[in-house]
C-alpha cells in the first residue's frame, strides 16, 4: 500500500511550525547562554578576591599594589601590582608577571567569558576584564597598599570594567568610581567585595554608588570622604 506525500500546503505548516518554535526558545536559550556566562565571570571575581586575601595572608595584612600608573610612572613602586609588573602591561602573558599570578596560575580567571575581542580601550584591557578599586593604595597617593583589615566587608574590591574604555579604565590596573561598569552582563555587570562575596549591579546602581562619599566604592579608610588620601 503506497504512502501519501506530504501537500505543498502541510510542508509549509510544518516549517512555520518549525519557525515558531524556534522563535519562541531562541531568546531564552541566549539567556540561558548569558547567565551561564555571568556565574563564570562571578566566579573569576570570587577566585580573584580570594587571591587577594591569600596575598595579604603572606604580606602582613597589605593588599597589592593596585598598578596605578601614577605611582609606577613616578618611581614610587617598582614591585609587581596585582595584575601586572611595570611596564609588562600590555599582552595577555604580561599577567604572569603580576602579584596575584603565583596563586592564580590561570589566565582564565583574568577574563570574562562575555567579554570578546577586539579590546580597543586600552593596553591592560588586554590582560584582563576587571579593575582593582584604587582605594586599595588611596587613589594614587599611598605605597604600599592600605591592609585589607581596614575596608569595610561590602565595600567594591573588584569590578568588571566598561569595555568601551573612558580614557582612564585601561591605562593601568585600578579605577575609581568615576570610571564606568561595563553593561556585558545585561545593563550591569558583575563587582567583587572585600569580604569576597560577588554582587551584580546594574549600570543605574552602580553609578548612584558612584555619588556616595564616602561609599562602597570611594573607600579610602585614610579620608573622610573616601576619596584620594590628603599627601
Amino acid at each position: 500500500m503506497s504512502r501519501r506525500a506530504f501537500t505543498l500546503v502541510e510542508l509549509l505548516v510544518v516549517i512555520g511550525i518549525i519557525a515558531l518554535l524556534v522563535a519562541i526558545l531562541l531568546p531564552a536559550l541566549t539567556a540561558a547562554r548569558e547567565m551561564a556566562r555571568r556565574t563564570a565571570c562571578a566566579s573569576n571575581l570570587r577566585q580573584l578576591a580570594l587571591a587577594v586575601h591569600l596575598y595579604a595572608a603572606d604580606f602582613q595584612g597589605r593588599l597589592p599594589f593596585a598598578n596605578s600608573a601614577t605611582l609606577e610612572s613616578d618611581g614610587r613602586w617598582t614591585g609587581a601590582g596585582w595584575l601586572y609588573k611595570h611596564p609588562n602591561n600590555s599582552q595577555p602573558e604580561h599577567v604572569e608577571t603580576g602579584a596575584l599570578w603565583p596563586i592564580l596560575q590561570n589566565r582564565a580567571v583574568y577574563r570574562c567569558p562575555s567579554d570578546d575581542p577586539p579590546w580597543t580601550g586600552g593596553p591592560t584591557q588586554n590582560l584582563t576584564s576587571y579593575m582593582i578599586n584604587g582605594a586599595v593604595n588611596g587613589f594614587a597617593t599611598v605605597v604600599p597598599a592600605l591592609k585589607i583589615s581596614r575596608f569595610k566587608g561590602d565595600a567594591i574590591l573588584f569590578m568588571e570594567a566598561d569595555g568601551k574604555g573612558d580614557g582612564g579604565n585601561w591605562n593601568d590596573g585600578n579605577n575609581n568610581a568615576d570610571n564606568e561598569l561595563s553593561d556585558r552582563h545585561r545593563f550591569g555587570g558583575n563587582v567583587a567585595r572585600f569580604d569576597g562575596g560577588v554582587d551584580f549591579m546594574t549600570l543605574n546602581e552602580y553609578g548612584d554608588e558612584g555619588k556616595r562619599k564616602p561609599g562602597r566604592l570611594w573607600c579610602n579608610p585614610d579620608s573622610g570622604t573616601g576619596e584620594a588620601s590628603t599627601p
